[in-house]
Order: structure tokens, then sequence, then C-alpha cells
């Protein structure tokens, strides 16, 4: 229970220097959203992919190299039935064209 404890103060403790920082204007609003596309585009990918693999090793991940290749497969897909796709959306705005591809 402690321990559950002490990860939840620390989230709590991070959230409140961002509300401090924000407040007292050290950072702004273009920082902000500059902050948030690294977090989406790097730092959460790494973070799913560290959690999937952590209890694998190599010979693992060689042995069962179809996944790996089946999800790369998915995204490359996705994102060329979303590129397809723009044209369907040219009336609308940038950013409703560039939410559509999860850019």
């Amino acid at each position: 229970m402690f321990p559950i404890f002490l990860r939840m103060t620390a989230i709590f403790l991070m959230m409140a220097c961002g509300v401090w920082l924000r407040r007292s204007r050290i950072i702004d609003e273009v920082f902000n959203r500059q902050l948030s596309v690294v977090l989406v585009k790097l730092f959460y990918p790494a973070l799913v992919f560290s959690a999937i693999t952590r209890n694998l090793s190599w010979g693992d991940v060689c042995v069962h190299w179809a996944l790996p290749v089946a999800v790369f497969l998915i995204q490359l897909v996705g994102w060329l039935v979303g590129c397809a796709c723009m044209p369907l959306l040219r009336g609308q705005p940038a950013p409703t064209r560039a939410s559509f591809r999860f850019v």
C-alpha cells in the first residue's frame, strides 16, 4: 500500500509543479503545445514499447516474428488509408484533416 501512495504522491507533486509553473508564467501556451506534441509522438510510444517488451528477450521476438511484422503492417495500412482519404476532407480546416490522419 505504501509504494502505491509514494507513486501517487510523486504524480501529484509533478502536477502541482506544472500548475505553479503555468500560473507564475514561467511556461506559456506555446511551450505547453510543444511539450504535448513531444509527449504524444515520442514518450507515450516509448512507454508502450517498454511496457510490452519488458519481459521479452530477442529470442522470443525472433520466434514470434509475425506479431511485430503484423503490428507494423497494420500501422502502415492505417496510415495509407488516412492519406488516401485526405481528398475527401479537402474542404475541412487543416486541424481537422491532421486529426483524421492522427498526425
